[in-house]
């Protein structure tokens, strides 16, 4: 496609590659989004950071509205065995000594630091009112409910976590500036979320697939764009892990998503026709998951210094 004049949320550039229209999102979580919401979206990646981000005239402080109203039992179902708490757990158990002070940046209901076994002094900001009640009888101390506020807060971490957060915000280099700021000498920060430069996505699928269809989801960094921001933020590359977030080994489910996804690569029209017979399934899911593929990143940064932002 042609080159098109918007302007990369992070590096300021208009050399940027439009690579198409997202398919329409229905849903955040569990509730379904009114007609005011689903407006056009089109990826963009960056040909000058490499982010890839969405552009669209949606307000997105009405899915800010939403997310607060969320169920807090809603991800439940994510929280077995998740590949990049596993490493990250190792990871602070073998390094990070058991006073230190950890934030989760978006804890939702607390599992991740509840799960540290009562090690560690333990902060969480989580926008959801209903799940930062659940963290908060976890015993994590809730200081915030808004990313913006986060320079504002007068704490120092050794170490900060955000697990499937740097997708949901427009600007990823200024959250990690902003965390960069409340981040001891030498502290940790470890990330994990979608990988826009995994070859199916990149490839194939392009602005269909699954990962940026999720209507919340509107920047995907890639491992082009962390070597960028250690240049600009000063952070060392400590650790990098590819997994996957969907496992699922049952033969037939591997049968299953392959055929959904071979027909929706084939023709988009006749998936939707297919899957008409139940239309609010087709509605939550417009676009075809992908199972036991390796299209997510753990990422640990090390504060080495100052910034030259």
């Amino acid at each position: 496609m042609a080159i098109v004049k918007y302007q990369c949320p992070c590096c300021k550039s208009i050399n940027l590659k439009n690579l198409g229209l997202i398919p329409t999102s229905y849903y955040l979580g569990d509730i379904k989004l009114d007609c005011e919401s689903r407006k056009d979206r089109f990826l963009f990646r960056c040909l000058s950071c490499n982010l890839c981000f969405v552009w669209s005239e949606l307000d997105y402080s009405i899915l800010e509205d939403l997310y607060k109203n969320l169920n807090p039992t809603h991800w439940d179902n994510v929280y077995e065995n998740r590949a990049d708490w596993i490493i990250a757990k190792n990871f602070i158990f073998e390094n990070i000594r058991k006073d230190a002070s950890i934030l989760d940046l978006g804890c939702w209901d607390g599992k991740f630091l509840d799960s540290l076994n009562g090690y560690y002094n333990r902060y969480g900001i989580e926008l959801n009112p209903y799940a930062a009640e659940l963290a908060e009888k976890r015993g994590i101390k809730i200081i915030e409910n808004n990313f913006l506020n986060i320079r504002g807060i007068d704490n120092r971490f050794d170490v900060i976590t955000l697990f499937d957060v740097i997708e949901h915000v427009s600007d990823p280099l200024s959250l990690l500036l902003s965390l960069k700021e409340i981040l001891k000498p030498k502290g940790i920060i470890l990330l994990s979320t979608g990988d826009s430069e995994y070859f199916l996505w990149k490839r194939i699928y392009k602005n269909r697939y699954y990962y940026c269809s999720i209507i919340e989801h509107i920047s995907f960094i890639n491992l082009k764009w962390i070597n960028f921001v250690c240049s600009k933020l000063d952070f060392e590359i400590l650790y990098i892990k590819k997994f996957s977030h969907n496992i699922d080994l049952r033969v037939k489910v591997i049968l299953r998503n392959f055929l959904q996804n071979l027909i929706f690569l084939i023709s988009q029209r006749f998936y939707y026709y297919l899957r008409n017979g139940n239309k609010e399934t087709l509605e939550k899911k417009t676009v075809p998951d992908l199972f036991n593929v390796k299209d997510h990143l753990l990422i640990i940064l090390k504060n080495k210094g100052a910034s030259d932002l």
